[in-house]
């Protein structure tokens, strides 16, 4: 009588733990949690959200992810200092909902969101960019309209504050523009410990003056007019070394 009475209670465990556990699963069905794989989810009574089959939807579910993991970093690591704190907080949110979806639609409402930021930081880009070529091409020709009068520009004076006025020194056989960090908020100004001299030029943590060569290497440091200087962008042209001010 024990015997049978154990096989029956062991009989009822298994039917209770059985039934707890296809309620687990397919609550978990529900969820489309995202660590799941594909073999976890098996073929069940799932909503593949008009995708023909379990495969298609796990694989464009799985690229989403892939597509989104890291990319708000590699994001401010390509537009640097555009990407405002404020949205790289909402980058970054988004960019976990993708990761953490329960479906593919609703990754794909937090994708459209997350890339109209990015169109958000490529027009702020555009539009510096444009500005900064505009002032750049409105000193290059007073510059050279002022080295034609003077039979070959003007000699360093000295003076840091005259840098402003002149637009262009000679020194050393090199020829040296300043452009304003209020124009070009860039990549180039994702600088370490960026800040402003009491000459108005810009200085990294170490006190290099930061300056632009395309004859020179990022990193390299250089000598200028106004002290050691480190190569934090390029773009100029060669022969010309650009001084970052504040102006």
């Amino acid at each position: 009588m024990k015997k049978v009475l154990g096989i029956l209670i062991a009989v009822l465990i298994v039917t209770v733990c059985s039934a707890m556990f296809c309620i687990l699963i397919t609550e978990t069905d529900i969820k489309y949690p995202a660590e799941l794989t594909m073999e976890d989810i098996g073929e069940r009574n799932i909503d593949l959200e008009g995708f023909e089959n379990l495969e298609t939807w796990y694989t464009a579910y799985t690229m989403n992810k892939q597509d989104y993991d890291g990319r708000t970093a590699s994001i401010k690591e390509e537009y640097g200092d555009y990407v405002t704190e404020e949205q790289e907080k909402e980058m970054t949110d988004l960019e976990n909902r993708i990761l953490n979806a329960s479906s593919v639609a609703e990754q794909k409402e937090a994708i459209k969101s997350f890339e109209a930021i990015v169109e958000e930081i490529q027009a702020a880009k555009e539009e510096a960019e444009a500005a900064w070529a505009a002032q750049q091409a409105s000193y290059y020709q007073s510059s050279y309209s002022n080295e034609s009068y003077n039979g070959g520009g003007s000699s360093y004076n000295g003076d840091p504050s005259s840098f402003k006025s002149q637009g262009v020194i000679y020194d050393g056989g090199t020829r040296y523009t300043w452009y304003s960090q209020n124009v070009l908020p860039g990549n180039g100004l994702n600088i370490p410990g960026r800040h402003v001299g009491d000459d108005d030029l810009i200085y990294d943590s170490d006190g290099y003056v930061v300056v632009a060569s395309s004859d020179h290497s990022k990193g390299t440091v250089v000598d200028t007019p106004f002290g050691e200087g480190k190569v934090y962008d390029d773009g100029c042209d060669s022969g010309t070394i650009d001084v970052y001010t504040n102006y």
